[in-house]
């Protein structure tokens, strides 16, 4: 993540444009936007904090003052600085230690607890929102996430494409009574199974869930790869960009750069109008 790349690039040019915005009125009542940043290296910590704030400050622009959450293991004069400026609550937990596995076992396990509204917009420093348009997404579905593409063989033997593609949780929205039902399956029935594939959190999400508790396949509502796709892109393309529909958001650096290829001037023009 930290290679200079064309995603790596416009942040920094982003990030000038984004600090004297204009925070429009939230998009809707009932979303919180949340990320981790957790670092045991305090160097680190500070150095990868602009990929927060450029997450943060885009959704603030396309979301309007939503509600935020940034997930720490350490707050550092830098993190409490910009916080305060922007009103993003700052849940500091110093017992985690940070890295894959701990990100993962965390939105299992505790998620539901941090936040307090209905639906959570789950980002990460290189998966955020590029256009408004989150209303449109909240309220039928209790999971939306870009989608995956065809896995091997075998996976798809047990998790058939395109039923379990949606979806990646780089950028991803889900509803407090899944958050809540994954930490509750997980305390029940898998949590003495060692970490592997089915504990990556969105993996537990939306193919262990779905396709093992029935719970979940009879109440909760995944959204279609249709609708995924317009929600975020990350490397799918079979439903990306259908009738020339910018997705909402992305995740990673090859989704920004798709997205930015095919839409970049409607980012440039939001980014121009808030300034």
């Amino acid at each position: 993540m930290a290679e200079e790349n064309t995603f790596l690039r416009w942040q920094r040019t982003a990030l000038d444009q984004l600090a004297g915005m204009r925070v429009p009125p939230p998009a809707v009542d009932n979303v919180t936007a949340l990320t981790y940043h957790l670092f045991q290296d305090a160097a680190l910590f500070d150095a990868r904090f602009d990929m927060v704030k450029t997450a943060f400050l885009m959704t603030r622009l396309t979301c309007g003052c939503i509600p935020c959450v940034l997930v720490v293991n350490r707050v550092t004069p830098a993190v409490e600085t910009f916080c305060a400026e922007q009103q993003i609550k700052i849940d500091c937990d110093r017992s985690l230690p940070g890295g894959i596995r701990c990100l993962s076992l965390d939105y299992i396990q505790r998620l539901h607890a941090r936040f307090d509204t209905e639906y959570v917009l789950g980002m990460h420093g290189d998966g955020f929102p590029l256009r408004r348009g989150l209303e449109a997404f909240v309220g039928p579905y209790d999971y939306i996430g870009s989608p995956w593409g065809k896995g091997s063989w075998y996976t798809n033997l047990v998790f058939p494409y395109p039923r379990y593609c949606v979806g990646n949780g780089g950028l991803s929205l889900r509803s407090k009574r899944l958050c809540e039902m994954a930490s509750d399956c997980y305390r029940r029935k898998y949590r003495f199974l060692p970490y592997s594939y089915a504990l990556i959190d969105d993996v537990f999400f939306c193919k262990i869930l779905p396709r093992f508790e029935k719970a979940c396949r009879t109440t909760m509502v995944y959204a279609p790869p249709e609708v995924a796709g317009r929600f975020a892109y990350e490397s799918n393309p079979e439903f990306y960009a259908r009738d020339g529909e910018m997705p909402f958001g992305f995740h990673a650096a090859g989704g920004f750069d798709q997205v930015m290829k095919d839409f970049g001037g409607r980012v440039h023009a939001l980014l121009h109008e808030a300034g």
